[in-house]
């Protein structure tokens, strides 16, 4: 192999590395091992200078199609998201491409002569690794992603293939623009390039709009089916209970009606009176979402032997938050709760959900650490990316302050008698 191909090969290979970091970025559950991650930049430089070498047709297209081939067959990911690893693919491509255009155009503006250089080449492409591992390994920038990448990935996607497009015309007549057109039909194409540009805002908008009341719709129809079965269970409980008790009266009645015997009769009494207190203690607001996601999350503790408490006065007080969002708030903060206490003793896994007057509170037994302190540092509770289960974690918690902040809320977080206290102050009334 000639220098210049073993050149080639580690530029191509460097590319390669990059290529995986960006899509780290984009989406942190895509990890390769070092093994894996070495075999992608090989392959991937590989399959690029025999295309070189060889002169093959439509170089770029192929060169795309097997990256992703490539990610796919490292990562194996479930058949549900081959989809979802192929949009990340094509957008980790689409963003090393936007990058180079953009140091390619800054490198004519200012007439440097310096991407006819391979060391430097290969120092821009170094650099740009480090950027991206570092990018990857920040928990606020994965958060983001999370949070607005991942639920609206084709909408992304449209958006940033049709930047590209727009560029590539743009940057074709810029270069070519002697052998195609004159000036009138230059300016006349630069019009119809801005013009399909504001159209691809305009409909990019709309798509993510969409996407946002179709994920509300959905969250509505789950909770309206959560709440549905609570009502058939509830239902069927009490039709149960009722043709037991039916029984042991009929059974424990004379003739005339007395009753056979008076402790079992007074037993059946007692019966009845806890049924009562219990159905007491249901979880109906009026609210009919948030009971149904009380009444799901009630089942998760049963399953979970978590005795979990919700105080309240049947009417969901007039909270300033969207029903969607306070489900969600809710959602987080409770699961956080059951996974706390999940690592104690059966006897003393307990929540207690209280609804107050001033705002929304949540408590549940701190586990001490060898120091002595609850769970960790409670005071670094409200911080984004923070969590106790490690590094990575947290982004339910960094949803529920993002939340907050929108509406005005604050959300504390205090340990105290040997609690972890989460509350929700809500602002007064104008």
């Amino acid at each position: 192999m000639t220098g210049a191909l073993w050149l080639l090969f580690v530029l191509s290979f460097c590319e390669g590395v990059w290529l995986l970091f960006i899509l780290r970025t984009i989406n942190p559950e895509i990890r390769l091992t070092i093994i894996k991650s070495l075999v992608f930049a090989s392959a991937a430089a590989v399959a690029g200078l025999l295309m070189e070498y060889f002169e093959v047709p439509f170089h770029l297209l192929l060169s795309i199609i097997i990256m992703i081939v490539l990610v796919l067959a490292l990562t194996r990911p479930a058949k549900q998201m081959i989809g979802h690893y192929i949009i990340d693919a094509l957008l980790s491509i689409a963003t090393m491409t936007v990058i180079q255009i953009a140091i390619t155009l800054v490198a004519g503006v200012f007439e440097l002569d310096i991407l006819s250089s391979p060391f430097v080449v290969l120092c821009i492409l170094v650099g740009l690794i480090l950027v991206f591992a570092k990018l990857s390994s920040i928990t606020r920038v994965c958060a983001f992603f999370d949070k607005y990448y991942l639920p609206n990935r084709s909408v992304v996607l449209f958006s940033i293939i049709s930047t590209l497009l727009m560029i590539a015309v743009i940057v074709n007549l810029l270069y070519h623009h002697d052998e195609l057109l004159d000036v009138t039909g230059r300016g006349q194409i630069y019009l119809v390039s801005i013009g399909y540009f504001v159209v691809c805002i305009f409909l990019t908008i709309s798509l993510y709009r969409e996407r946002k009341a179709n994920q509300a719709k959905t969250a509505l129809l789950k909770y309206s089916e959560d709440l549905q079965k609570a009502v058939d269970d509830y239902r069927m409980s009490v039709h149960d209970f009722k043709s037991h008790v039916q029984t042991i009266i009929y059974l424990n009645r004379e003739k005339d009606g007395t009753p056979i015997n008076k402790d079992l009769d007074a037993y059946v009494e007692e019966m009845i009176g806890k049924r009562n207190r219990a159905s007491d203690k249901s979880i109906i607001l009026d609210d009919a979402l948030v009971s149904a996601m009380l009444h799901q999350k009630r089942d998760l503790a049963q399953e979970s032997g978590i005795d979990f408490s919700v105080n309240h006065i049947g009417k969901l007080l007039a909270y300033r938050i969207p029903q969607i969002d306070l489900i969600e708030v809710l959602d987080n903060l409770i699961g956080n709760a059951f996974e706390a206490v999940a690592a104690l003793e059966p006897d003393v896994r307990a929540v207690w959900l209280d609804f107050k007057e001033d705002g929304i509170e949540i408590r549940n037994p701190a586990l001490f650490d060898d120091e002595g302190s609850g769970g960790g540092d409670v005071q670094r509770f409200s911080e984004k990316g923070y969590s106790t289960k490690g590094p990575g974690r947290g982004y339910g918690l960094s949803n529920v302050l993002d939340t907050a902040a929108r509406h005005g809320i604050k959300v504390n977080s205090s340990f105290a008698g040997g609690m972890v206290v989460f509350k929700l102050e809500f602002p007064a009334e104008a």
